[in-house]
């Protein structure tokens, strides 16, 4: 038997293993299975607050959407560079690049 195989013999063990990473990303408690009420709280206020919005959202053509969804690529592309960088990481040549073949 191989080492993942013996891990997840019972099937408890890979409900374990691979369950609780959603829940507790979003303030629920993996250990009791259901969400708390601080999840059911803050799923509330951002429905209440998208309705109050909702009519502005794709006002000027969706230049607030588009903005933020470039916007956050932008960022998240920025802090990228920067991590590359403080830890003296190379990119992999891209497909982009010609540098593979066929």
């Amino acid at each position: 038997m191989d080492r993942v195989t013996a891990l997840f013999v019972d099937g408890r063990d890979a409900a374990a293993a691979t369950s609780g990473g959603a829940p507790a990303a979003l303030g629920g408690s993996p250990m009791k299975g259901g969400s708390t009420w601080g999840t059911l709280a803050s799923g509330v206020a951002i429905a209440l607050v998208l309705r109050g919005v909702h009519a502005s959202i794709f006002a000027y053509g969706g230049a607030w959407v588009i903005g933020a969804v470039v916007g956050g690529a932008a960022v998240f592309a920025w802090q990228s560079w920067r991590r590359a960088r403080r830890l003296g990481v190379v990119p992999a040549a891209s497909p982009a690049a010609g540098s593979y073949s066929r």
